[in-house]
């Protein structure tokens, strides 16, 4: 019968086994893995935004151009402000109507309408183009002020 002396069994516990160091690589690749994976999903949702956010700054370029348009005078054109291009077609969306003034406060027939507008916009400088629909009032005075306010 073997007796084993205490200091041979130390000896043995002593360092990494080879299973143990294997063991040790294999959680470390998998939470490499899963660290590098969510690093890319971060930085694609991060350009995402960016261009999400251009998108919506040059909307907002687009109507402020918008604003100054009427559909019934300009059914469809094309303005380009600092490298930004705003191209538009409109067409009525209602009937167009035609107001009836009365009294003093009258300021004069007027034709009203309201277009639908298809918009395209392009800024060249972030290369970024959108489409979009728009609602926008037409009018058109058809007695000329200067006959309104004569007595």
């Amino acid at each position: 019968m073997r007796t084993r002396s205490p200091a041979a069994g130390l000896h043995r516990a002593r360092g990494f086994g080879l299973l143990e160091a294997l063991v040790a690589l294999v959680l470390l690749a998998g939470t490499g893995l899963a660290l590098f994976s969510w690093l890319q999903q971060n930085l694609r949702d991060a350009s995402r935004v960016a261009q999400v956010e251009r998108e919506a700054r040059l909307q907002l370029n687009a109507l402020s151009a918008m604003a100054a348009i009427n559909p019934m005078l300009e059914p469809e054109g094309k303005v380009a402000l600092e490298g930004v291009t705003v191209s538009w077609r409109a067409e009525p969306a209602e009937p167009v109507r035609t107001n009836a003034a009365f009294g003093l406060a009258a300021s004069g027939a007027w034709r009203v309408g309201l277009y639908r507008a298809q918009v395209r916009a392009v800024d060249s400088r972030a290369d970024t183009r959108i489409e979009f629909e728009h609602f926008l009032l037409g009018t058109q005075r058809l007695i000329p002020l200067e006959q309104v306010l004569a007595p």
